[in-house]
């Protein structure tokens, strides 16, 4: 059942991915964005990731494998410490090259390549996981 619930939600992530590299390219240069303060990005961020509902999955399904029935609650600790700061890494690196790469002149053809990439990762590991056989 985990296979099933896992390629929908990895092929509903897709097309949502799909949908948006489908939008036209803006026609006019909008004036540029309004900085924030350092603590309100923050802020937006940390709820960003606390509401997320794509984390109730990750912690429902995977993050039970790794636990065993006699492990203390550090242990539990430990693993989201660890997730998070992963999470963290990824995001932070991943903001910043996308910023990087915003601002060159080859900005929009990076961001179609990139969600290009993105859906056929999402596509490929959702056809494995709906077509992978339980032994």
């Amino acid at each position: 059942m985990e296979q099933y619930i896992w390629g929908t939600w990895v092929y509903a992530a897709d097309l949502t991915c799909v949908q948006g590299r489908q939008q036209p390219a803006p026609t006019s240069v909008s004036a540029p964005a309004k900085s924030i303060g350092k603590w309100t990005a923050f802020r937006q961020r940390l709820l960003g990731n606390l509401l997320n509902p794509k984390a109730g999955p990750i912690f429902a399904i995977i993050l039970p494998q790794f636990i065993l029935p006699g492990d203390s609650l550090w242990r539990l600790l430990l693993m989201l410490c660890a997730y998070e700061a992963i999470l963290f890494t990824w995001l932070h690196l991943y903001g910043y090259l996308l910023s990087r790469a915003g601002q060159s002149r080859f900005g929009r053809r990076i961001q179609v390549w990139l969600q290009g990439v993105t859906g056929g990762v999402l596509l490929a590991l959702g056809a494995k996981l709906a077509f992978e056989q339980k032994v």
